[in-house]
């Protein structure tokens, strides 16, 4: 485990038609998570006494999930994956783009076999999903 992170972010800040650059760094070194995922808060370094902004980040990698999505019948689909990943939480959404509504769906997650399901009904199925994984 690392003992020590630094960051800095050079940002543009748009307020209503001003445009300002602002700098900002990690404001304590310590680290809370192991690499890959990071933890941090980044203060503006360049701020005022009136004016400071910070950014709280959480990262961490990407898995590319085999998520399969079968219809089950009139009443909805079903979600399988395989168990290898972790049950997971299911959200779904009406739209993509800039402003996604993603939302996060109550499905009974079960696993049967080597992989887990979640059925969700017909009011749910229409859209996109994504599957959250929590990495240990």
């Amino acid at each position: 485990m690392a003992v020590s992170q630094d960051m800095t972010l050079d940002l543009a800040v748009t307020n209503f038609t001003a445009v300002s650059m602002a700098h900002f760094t990690n404001g304590t070194p310590g680290v809370t998570q192991t690499f890959p995922n990071l933890q941090l808060r980044l203060i503006q370094s360049d701020g005022t006494f009136t004016h400071e902004l910070s950014i709280d980040l959480h990262a961490e990698p990407v898995v590319n999930v085999p998520l399969h999505v079968l219809r089950a019948d009139a009443a909805g689909v079903v979600l399988t994956w395989p168990a290898s990943y972790g049950p997971g939480t299911v959200y779904s959404a009406t739209r993509l783009g800039p402003l996604p509504d993603w939302q996060e769906t109550q499905p009974k997650v079960t696993q049967v076999g080597e992989e887990y399901q979640a059925t969700l009904p017909a009011s749910d199925a229409a859209g996109f999903f994504w599957l959250h994984l929590v990495s240990d």
